[in-house]
């Protein structure tokens, strides 16, 4: 009986990782879109990436993707430490990156 029951929660884990993975274009695709939208100077907009980021980071590791996790907590770190006091414009080759990481991620899916 607690095999059976192993067995489902098993079952149960590997159908949230599928959703995940199923989702995650669609996550890319925020970030890619956030970091875009940093070049208007809106302080929302690199919080809305910060936030894409750190969630990604958090996530990526419980469904199987510790990788993806790791180099979204880098960019995180990184857009944190550059985040300028006033405005929301972040540096072109952090965009750049962000762009890069994306497309990487985009195309490297399990």
């Amino acid at each position: 009986m607690i095999e059976s029951g192993s067995g489902a929660v098993q079952e149960k884990l590997e159908a949230l990782r599928r959703r995940y993975h199923a989702g995650l274009p669609g996550r890319l695709a925020q970030i890619k879109a956030a970091a875009e939208r940093c070049q208007a100077m809106q302080p929302e907009d690199v919080e809305t990436l910060h936030r894409l980021l750190h969630s990604l980071a958090g996530s990526a590791g419980v469904y199987g993707m510790p990788e993806l996790g790791a180099e979204a907590r880098r960019l995180e770190v990184v857009l944190k430490q550059v985040k300028p006091g006033g405005h929301a414009a972040i540096p072109p080759a952090l965009r750049e990156e962000i762009a890069s990481f994306v497309v990487r991620w985009s195309s490297d899916r399990p």
